[in-house]
């Protein structure tokens, strides 16, 4: 799955996306993360600033099977 798009086009309405980015050399990190006016990318796991590159839409959640 090869959906990921520039961070220039992320939606900034509120929408929860999965965000990528290489916080250093050794290790590609994926995040659940909201755009917030005044603070910019957040993390959703907390309150820690975001500096994502690319992102993509949230996969749908599972079907329940019962």
């Amino acid at each position: 799955m090869d959906n990921w798009q520039p961070i220039e086009t992320a939606p900034r309405d509120g929408s929860w996306v999965l965000g990528h980015s290489s916080e250093n050399a050794h290790e590609d990190v994926v995040y659940v993360m909201e755009w917030f006016e005044r603070d910019g990318w957040l993390k959703v796991y907390h309150d820690c600033s975001a500096h994502p590159t690319h992102w993509q839409p949230l996969p749908a959640p599972p079907k329940d099977n019962q």
